[in-house]
């Protein structure tokens, strides 16, 4: 019928409004409604929720099985560490156990579909959503029931539709939430959608793991084919910074655990940005010093940052031999930034047959490391540790973020010369800094003379205010990093860094 039907619109003039509302009634009315593919075994994508988005949530699939004229869908999962699953071909370390990959995640704990537009998704509770994508243009379809309420659906479309800068063709299922008598019951779904494109399939959806307990919209942030949105992480969104941007970490490599504060501090201040389609670099000065020794260095350099290397991709939360999860942070309550965190669990290798891991023999303590990386800062948490046996001692390597200026907001207490803010007696504030001319040094605390050194320990302006501010004009010292070391009345020195940017 649908082909005879289609040939009768290509081959004859219809004029009549009621003979063309029929046709187009009998083609999408039938057995075979038109519908979008959902997704796909290569699907690959990023949802995050609706409107204020807070965690990623990626959808994409270890491999795809044929069971009857079904389609069994295996998702990237997450390890199930308290798994008994026995496999004939586990052959791990340890008890007899394989650790699944089937741990309810947020699509559910699987995914099965027909050839015929009707999907099925599992949730933790054990329960069924059954989703019907080939309905009619403006029926209404139930994809959940239980004794209390009711989720249906009201296709509509095709219609056009932006997504990401990408204009698709898609279909809307408009949700009903309803008592069993058909009254409306406010809800987040209520009157949301599920949304369906022609080329990039599932758009917008809602969780399915904790489902109905959860009522939670999702809405696409990147797909990997056709790539939009954040789709992969490289370095240089990695260190996205601006001019003036300020980021301190503190590092530490040794034998023992750190008592007290050995650490070595770095800070960098990115003073030009240049882009490229391939690239983005920037002029910074450094400085680092340690805490205990006092030992100091500063300069400047050009440090550059790929756009085409790949640090990351969909999907970034999974189990691959580490824990990773994607999240929308604000460290110390800051602003909002996202998060890549990863947990190494070298201990677990692959099963033969797929869709599960086993534990591995290591031959003695595998190395512990983890750590994140805040979009937009750089890799601003590390922590390795190599096992400890009779022959091979501990060793670590820590790195942490401390403080950073980011778009003109500071997060974090910087520490400046070993000495920390809060031991200080007097406060003192630089500004602006970086400066282009003059510099207002202003303190809690009169201050006798102020010496500005360039990083070669020469003196390039003195000067002896014996007040608590003090304006200097920097317009003839060069670009770079300078020190101002301050002395105070009571006969201590404050030292501050000082940024000349033109």
């Amino acid at each position: 019928m649908k082909a005879v039907i289609v040939g009768m619109l290509h081959g004859t003039s219809l004029r009549s409004r009621d003979a063309v509302l029929l046709v187009c009634s009998i083609f999408i009315g039938g057995s075979q409604a038109q519908y979008y593919k959902p997704f796909t075994a290569k699907t690959k994508k990023l949802f995050s929720q609706d409107p204020v988005p807070t965690n990623g949530y990626s959808l994409a699939f270890d491999s795809a099985t044929v069971d009857g004229t079904d389609s069994v869908y295996y998702h990237f999962g997450a390890l199930d560490v308290g798994s008994t699953y026995e496999d004939p071909n586990c052959s791990g370390w340890g008890p007899p156990y394989c650790y699944r990959t089937d741990q309810p995640i947020w699509p559910g704990t699987f995914f099965r579909a027909d050839n015929m537009g009707t999907y099925w998704f599992g949730t933790v509770g054990g329960d069924t959503l059954h989703f019907n994508f080939a309905a009619s243009i403006g029926d209404t379809s139930t994809f959940y029931v239980d004794a209390v309420q009711r989720f249906s659906f009201v296709k509509s479309g095709p219609d056009t539709m932006s997504i990401l800068g990408y204009t698709d063709s898609v279909y809307t299922y408009v949700i009903q939430h309803t008592d069993l008598a058909g009254s409306p019951i406010a809800s987040e779904l209520q009157h949301d959608s599920v949304i369906v494109g022609k080329a990039l399939g599932l758009v917008r959806f809602f969780r399915v793991d904790l489902f109905p307990q959860v009522l939670q919209p999702l809405a696409m942030l990147g797909n990997l084919d056709p790539p939009l949105g954040m789709y992969r992480i490289t370095t240089a969104m990695i260190e996205d910074h601006q001019p003036g941007d300020v980021v301190q970490f503190k590092t530490y490599t040794g034998g023992t655990l750190p008592n007290g504060q050995p650490f070595t501090y770095h800070t960098t201040t990115f003073l030009s940005r240049s882009d490229t389609p391939d690239s983005v670099f920037y002029d910074v000065a450094w400085e680092s010093f340690n805490i205990t020794s006092g030992a100091n260095n500063s300069g400047t350099s050009i440090a550059g940052y790929s756009k085409n290397e790949v640090y990351a991709e969909l999907p970034f939360e999974k189990f691959n031999g580490s824990f990773n999860t994607f999240t929308l942070s604000s460290p110390w309550s800051c602003m909002p930034l996202w998060i890549l965190y990863r947990n190494d669990a070298p201990s677990f290798g692959p099963c033969p047959d797929g869709n599960c891991w086993v534990a591995a023999d290591t031959q003695g303590p595998p190395p512990s490391s983890y750590g994140s990386v805040l979009l937009g800062l750089g890799v601003t948490s590390y922590f390795y540790q190599d096992p400890f046996t009779p022959w091979d001692p501990y060793y670590f390597e820590i790195r942490d973020l401390v403080y950073f200026k980011k778009d003109g907001v500071e997060c974090g207490q910087e520490i400046h010369l070993g000495i920390a803010e809060n031991n200080r007696q007097a406060r003192i504030e630089l500004l602006p800094n970086p400066t282009k001319d003059n510099l207002v040094i202003t303190s809690s605390s009169r201050m006798d003379r102020i010496d500005i050194l360039n990083t070669g320990g020469q003196i390039v302006l003195h000067a002896e205010p014996r007040a608590d501010q003090v304006k200097l004009g920097l317009a003839g010292v060069p670009s770079g990093p300078y020190f101002a070391n301050i002395h105070l009345v009571d006969g201590s020195i404050a030292h501050r860094k000082v940024i000349v940017a033109r």
